[in-house]
């Protein structure tokens, strides 16, 4: 094991020398004392990289995936490129035992939908009928083995000898499936008795009196007719809006030009006299009719406006049973509560202390909402609820039904359109234009002796092997958890390979086919250098978000401590270290202590007292995020702007390859944040602009236009950076603009921080994951504890 592949030593406050710990005897001896140990923090693992170097050309073959924030481009041989097929250990154990003793769960992360960069070889459809294995029904692949001639092919899969297609008992080499690691089959007719579903986005907005005032109806009016002319398939796809209150209402347009407004009243079975042609426009034919209706919309007073609301679940009942039955979409429901008459009504879940020692009931959802996204899944109907709200709603049930059809609970608190439009208008952009597919069926094969043992996303669960879901995006990933059959022979191949039956935004029904290689080996260094460490934290943060509707708190919270205790354990005993003033982490997963502490301070996981609501938003986003936004949720990325005058590597100009180049990062903790200094923190949902109250006027000038960071803060219109021709001010426009084009997800919107002049900084706090909080530890104290954990359990042992 190389130095640096080690953690710095613990220091003693008091002594110069350390003296060793003594290796334990068989003869009793009395225990050491133990001082106070402390951290030289600054020292401590980050992942404190630019990623700004291409890195080049990844093949996958032998090599360890990249960092999923670095740049690189993918070549696939055989295997998935690994954005979008990722796994924990590219070595596995030769038994479940071995995963128990090290704590690494053995999972893969699928992201089937996941973007690719340009330089990336790029994903081909195949035309032909797709061949698979009449016994385990995988799909050929590269890593099927061709015999006697190419006459006889064996599955990687299950090992069965099959007779080939006379397709392949010829130039081999110019098929895709046979040399790439993703593709996509063109499915046969008889997939599928479903009608091809043509991309449908309806959009539901509440207008009672609490959400007038609000102004949700305004800004989403304005949000959809700026985005009409960037829809990816325009002629393709279908879009239209309805309101509601205590009765749903559609609207149309007179011949006169005047708005027409058709008002269905009943409050027990809403139901919807209009079909989607009557509701719902093509937005390239009829754009300029939708674009009239939506103008006459943002000039309706809504006059008969009610301060009671629908529930959500009755009115999406209606619309699943009267307007989108049999059709399928897309509903995107904009909400300020969760309705208090008509059908489906569920009560408001009330602020309560959680025990954390045991279930907590409040996390559970209702069970008819459970029910009606099962339905909507069946009907191919996808749910997103954005909850703008003021007040306690029942988010459990709401967000379940989200998850069961594929959809996003997206929640905002205290919502404010000044504050928050910006972010919905860019979430609501993200959901209009990014990759998906509908009316989805997928599952996981696995080589003999290797079986999936469940899934974890935002799906239905389809018989014991098979998801469904009524969409799936390029934002979404799935977590295959696989379990040992038998004991796996030493040294051989083993494969995961993923299929997906869905329907693209262009109309075609697909079958995409991922696959991945595993080998299996009994050394623990071995597989501790073949495993990937932001997977890893994908998963386990996943497995906990998931358990907490199962089990206690402190039980999930606990079982995380222990996989960290039992790697740190199982690495020091596989290396013979009795060198117990250090701490000996795998160089592979040397931040696994830092994500585990950063995870154990999100609103799903924390012990700290968080609004209901608020907790159970984070734990449904955990369920589907992407390993490049798990890392940037656990370990913000904070870039020093405030000196990109004297940083030698230039921040924001470009390099020769055309690559802008980032300013440095620092650590996510106030030792890092100077008074004088000017960052950019980004978590990969927003951005946020910290101003420290001694930042140097000029830079503040030269970017804003202002003479000091007090007469920036007293000016709110100005935060938005314009551009006013200065060089300063155009590095920092780059800089912002390369961030966000980055960022996995939406187009990251930005706020305003001034130290000591913002009186809220809950999320300056929630960001600076190194610190502590009233319920938990900081980084260092954290590894500190734990290794503690470690020596003891290594000295009882003994």
């Amino acid at each position: 094991m190389s130095e640096g592949s080690r953690l710095p030593h613990l220091q003693r406050p008091y002594y110069q020398a350390q003296e060793p710990i003594p290796t334990p005897t068989l003869a009793p001896q009395p225990k050491p004392i133990q001082k106070e140990q402390k951290l030289q923090t600054e020292t401590l693992p980050r992942p404190l990289n630019r990623q700004d170097d291409h890195l080049g050309v990844f093949t996958a073959i032998g090599q360890l995936p990249p960092s999923p924030d670095s740049l690189f481009s993918v070549k696939e041989q055989g295997l998935s490129n690994p954005r979008i097929l990722r796994f924990t250990m590219n070595s596995i154990p030769t038994e479940m035992s071995m995963c128990s003793n090290i704590g690494i769960p053995l999972a893969a992360v699928w992201q089937p939908l996941a973007e690719l960069s340009t330089d990336d070889e790029q994903i081909q459809k195949i035309e032909s009928a797709p061949f698979r294995c009449t016994r385990c029904l995988a799909y050929v692949n590269a890593f099927f083995k061709f015999t006697d001639s190419g006459r006889k092919c064996i599955c990687n899969i299950c090992g069965l000898s099959l007779d080939s297609p006379e397709v392949y008992m010829r130039d081999r080499a110019s098929k895709p499936e046979l040399y790439s690691g993703t593709y996509d089959f063109k499915a046969p007719a008889d997939y599928s008795n479903r009608p091809i579903q043509v991309p449908l986005f309806l959009f539901v907005v509440d207008v009672s009196t609490p959400a007038l005032q609000l102004r949700i109806i305004h800004q989403v009016i304005a949000s959809i007719r700026n985005i009409l002319d960037s829809l990816p398939y325009p002629d393709k796809t279908l879009i239209g809006i309805i309101t509601f209150d205590n009765s749903i209402q559609i609207y149309k347009i007179a011949a006169n030009g005047e708005l027409i407004e058709i008002v269905m009243t009943d409050v027990d079975d809403p139901f919807i006299s209009e079909s989607v042609s009557g509701c719902c426009y093509n937005a390239q034919n009829d754009k300029e009719k939708f674009d009239a209706l939506l103008y006459k919309l943002s000039e309706w007073s809504f006059p008969n406006a009610n301060k009671q609301s629908l529930s959500v679940g009755g009115v999406l009942h209606a619309i699943k049973e009267y307007l989108l039955k049999n059709r399928g979409g897309r509903v995107l429901f904009f909400t300020s509560q969760s309705g208090t008459i008509g059908k489906h009504v569920i009560p408001q879940k009330q602020e309560f202390k959680p025990m954390h020692n045991e279930r907590e009931k409040a996390y559970l959802p209702a069970d008819n909402y459970l029910q009606l996204g099962q339905d909507c899944c069946a009907e191919d109907i996808c749910v997103d609820i954005f909850a703008c709200t003021h007040q306690t709603i029942n988010s459990a049930s709401l967000a379940a039904l989200c998850s069961q059809t594929g959809g996003d609970f997206y929640y905002y608190p205290a919502f404010q359109v000044e504050a928050d439009g910006e972010k919905l208008y860019y979430q609501i952009v993200r959901i209009l234009t990014r990759q998906q597919g509908s009316q989805v069926v997928m599952r996981a094969r696995c080589s003999n002796g290797l079986a999936v043992d469940y899934y974890i996303g935002k799906y239905k669960r389809k018989g014991p092997v098979e998801m469904e879901a009524a969409c799936i995006d390029s934002d979404k990933s799935i977590v295959v958890i696989i379990k040992y059959d038998e004991k796996l022979n030493e040294a051989n191949e083993f494969f995961l390979q993923c299929a997906m039956l869905y329907t693209n935004t262009q109309g075609e029904r697909l079958i995409r086919i991922s696959n991945g290689k595993l080998f299996s080996t009994r050394s623990i260094p071995n597989i501790l250098k073949a495993a990937d460490i932001d997977t890893i934290a994908n998963v386990v943060v996943k497995i906990s978000a998931q358990n907490i509707f199962e089990m206690p708190l402190n039980i999930i919270r606990e079982n995380w401590h222990n996989s960290i205790i039992k790697l740190l354990i199982a690495h020091r005993q596989s290396l013979g270290d009795n060198d117990f003033s250090k701490i000996l982490v795998p160089e592979t997963l040397k931040l696994l202590p830092l994500y585990c502490n950063s995870a154990l301070k999100q609103s799903a996981l924390t012990l700290s007292v968080i609004p209901i609501d608020q907790r159970i938003n984070s734990l449904y986003n955990i369920l589907s995020i992407s390993v490049y936004s798990s890392r940037l949720l656990l370990y913000p990325k904070i870039y020093s702007i405030g000196d990109i005058q004297s940083q030698s590597h230039q921040p924001g100009t470009f390099s020769n390859n055309t690559i802008l180049i980032l300013p440095r990062l620092v650590g996510d903790s106030h030792e890092y944040l100077k008074s004088d200094g000017i960052y950019l923190i980004n978590n990969g949902e927003i951005l946020v602009i910290y101003i420290g109250k001694d930042a140097s006027n000029e830079l503040i000038y030269n970017i804003w236009g202002f003479d000091s960071p007090q007469d920036l803060f007293n000016n709110v219109d100005y935060w938005p950076i314009t551009d006013n021709g200065n060089e300063e001010n155009e590095k920092v426009l780059n800089i912002i603009q390369d961030v966000r084009v980055r960022n996995p997800s939406a187009y990251s919107s930005i706020c305003m921080f001034f130290e000591g002049l913002s009186g809220d900084d809950r999320i300056i706090k929630k960001m600076l994951v190194e610190d502590n909080s009233a319920s938990e530890l900081a980084y260092g104290d954290f590894l500190m504890r734990v290794h503690k954990v470690v020596l003891n359990k290594i000295s009882r042992n003994d």
